[in-house]
């Protein structure tokens, strides 16, 4: 018969405790700390900051460190991109009377601290997720799939529906993403979607195409 296993923390601490006396070494056990309510998801939130001004593997040192180094709110993941020149926070959500906005306004002045310009883009709970319509230029079903897949592939997008056939050489779609990992712009400009809202004509990958005919 195999012994029951531990059904309390306090069980499974004696256990380790007797475990250890048995190979001949003394054991004293020690106050556990630690709480699981303060590490769900369900206490972080995230925010996205768009930092101009860095051009190199130190630039992003100096934010990731000045935002690790600020003491409210508590910092729990720095990720910055430099070719993106984003950076995204994930942090404890305030308790009230403090709110979200007070922290993301901490952490924003930290990097400004340090040199850059910062513009605040989202805040959002892992998880999150914001819907935008996308549409694409599709010649035919083919071409339909493959804008599907091309959004599918995006960093942050959690979904992706079809709204319709293609038809009058145009598909749309239902973008279901994370915020605190993507937005509508950056879709835009990686898939060279466009909304029905601001036309075909005014795609972000057509302004920078005109940019840059314009620029040479």
């Amino acid at each position: 018969v195999h012994p029951a296993s531990p059904r309390t923390v306090d069980e499974a601490v004696a256990a380790l405790k007797e475990s250890i006396e048995d190979v001949g070494f003394d054991a004293v056990a020690k106050e556990i700390h630690g709480s699981e309510e303060q590490c769900g998801s369900e206490t972080v939130s995230a925010a996205e900051f768009e930092v101009l001004g860095m051009t190199c593997g130190s630039c992003t040192s100096a934010v990731e460190n000045a935002v690790k180094a600020v003491k409210w709110p508590k910092v729990i993941d720095v990720r910055v991109n430099l070719l993106a020149e984003r950076t995204n926070v994930e942090f404890e959500t305030p308790v009230a009377p403090r709110t979200p906005a007070d922290a993301v306004a901490a952490v924003r002045e930290a990097i400004e601290d340090v040199g850059f310009d910062v513009n605040h883009r989202v805040v959002a709970k892992p998880g999150e997720s914001r819907k935008v319509t996308l549409v694409f230029k599709v010649a035919d079903g083919n071409a339909c799939m493959a804008a599907e897949a091309a959004l599918k592939r995006q960093k942050g997008v959690v979904s992706v529906t079809v709204n319709n056939p293609p038809a009058d050489g145009k598909a749309s779609f239902s973008v279901h993403f994370d915020p605190s990992k993507t937005n509508q712009k950056r879709l835009q400009r990686d898939t060279g979607a466009f909304t029905e809202e601001i036309g075909e004509s005014e795609t972000l990958l057509e302004r920078a195409q005109k940019r840059r005919v314009h620029e040479a």
